[in-house]
């Protein structure tokens, strides 16, 4: 992907999760309805496997591992999901959780639960328990469904270590 490339995913995935950070404010669990008519669906058309990959991009103080954009070609979430439109997830390669809703307009808000985080940066070794806010959007393509989620996650706080993280995935 060339600079140009990248530059403008960047950018357009930092615009992406400041609009869901002003929207957004969770804690473990996301639960809203605006009051206009949508409500959450039935998700369990969407229980089992997603794959596909996430993208990290440096926003903050930090790299990562000397770079400042990490590729992961593939990655899993495992979903289990409810009538009442709630969903539960499992993510490979990292000990976390998801929790949140799919809604009638089929955007998903999540929650991203880690028991842990790490940021090594100027004056920054950390290691915490955190929590993201994340959105995005399930869409169909012929018999597919496709998901996006991004938001800025700040692996340490005092080192200002924030990466703009994005899963593109496919339901399996």
């Amino acid at each position: 992907m060339t600079h140009a490339k990248v530059s403008l995913v960047a950018g357009t995935v930092l615009l992406m999760a400041l609009i869901v950070l002003a929207a957004c404010s969770g804690t473990e669990t996301v639960q809203r309805s605006s009051g206009n008519g949508i409500q959450p669906i039935n998700a369990t058309q969407f229980k089992g496997d997603w794959m596909g990959s996430v993208t990290i991009v440096k926003a903050g103080s930090c790299d990562i591992d000397g770079a400042d954009t990490l590729f992961i070609p593939s990655t899993r979430l495992v979903w289990d999901a409810e009538a009442d439109g709630s969903v539960t997830i499992g993510e490979d390669h990292f000990y976390t959780e998801w929790r949140g809703t799919v809604w009638s307009t089929m955007t998903v808000e999540l929650v991203k639960i880690n028991d842990w985080t790490r940021g090594n940066g100027p004056g920054c070794v950390c290691t915490q328990y955190d929590t993201t806010d994340y959105v995005g959007k399930i869409r169909k393509v012929d018999s597919t469904y496709h998901l996006t989620l991004s938001s800025v996650e700040n692996w340490c706080p005092s080192g200002d270590c924030r990466f703009i993280v994005t899963y593109d995935l496919t339901k399996k």
